[in-house]
């Protein structure tokens, strides 16, 4: 069974939509659904904005249902670093993500280092199985780096920095949390955003979240009906 992680309500219910819904509980902040589409059962988590609810969400699902999950994925709108690779509206599946807010370079580290089991990493790396059936599903979607952080990123002269520093094409507030506790649970991870601004973002993404969102979700669907 899959999980999906969804940030925002408008993220929830564009994946909900033409699905049955068998349970839902509340934990927190975090709203578990247990659903069905086309016969396949799936988890959807609303975690609420940014890392630390995101990572409470991940954590909740692995608890509740280690033994039946088959992956973990976070699905949603993000910001475009790259209009040219992710204009408006494009899906992106990720190849890796990482944390762009986290920083010790001042002792002498990269960008993005973080710890796990493993020792120290910059970059998450997705599955290829979730990763080759999301790209079937999206037809048209790019595969690029996500990068995550704590921050609405408006400004187009730090977008440039994020894209030349992660080789990333998006950004967004949760993704790399949610990576970090499935690779330190050992659950396989991938990540659907869709974006909602490209250029002007505290103009755009306003107008143009709810059809991102809407776009995710069917692609989202579709992954499902896909195994």
């Amino acid at each position: 069974m899959y999980a999906f992680i969804t940030p925002m309500p408008l993220e929830k219910e564009s994946l909900l939509l033409d699905t049955k819904i068998i349970e839902e509980k509340t934990y927190g902040i975090t709203e578990i659904t247990l659903a069905e589409y086309e016969g396949k059962k799936f988890v959807l988590a609303k975690s609420g904005i940014g890392k630390v609810n995101a990572a409470m969400a991940a954590q909740k699902v692995i608890d509740l249902y280690e033994k039946e999950l088959e992956g973990i994925i976070v699905v949603g709108v993000a910001g475009s670093l790259d209009k040219e690779k992710a204009p408006l509206f494009k899906a992106v599946i990720a190849k890796e993500v990482a944390n762009h807010d986290c920083d010790t370079t001042a002792i002498g580290d990269p960008y993005g280092l973080v710890q796990t089991k493993d020792g120290n990493l910059i970059y998450f790396k997705t599955s290829e199985l979730m990763d080759k059936h999301l790209l079937d599903a999206a037809k048209e979607g790019v595969f690029e780096n996500i990068i995550s952080g704590d921050q609405f990123i408006a400004d187009n002269e730090k977008k440039k920095w994020m894209k030349e520093t992660f080789k990333a094409v998006a950004v967004e507030m949760e993704s790399s949390a949610a990576a970090m506790v499935a690779y330190n649970a050992g659950i396989p991870f991938a990540c659907l955003r869709t974006i909602s601004d490209a250029e002007n973002s505290a103009d755009e993404y306003p107008i143009n979240a709810k059809k991102a969102a809407l776009k995710a979700g069917e692609i989202a669907r579709k992954f499902l009906s896909s195994f």
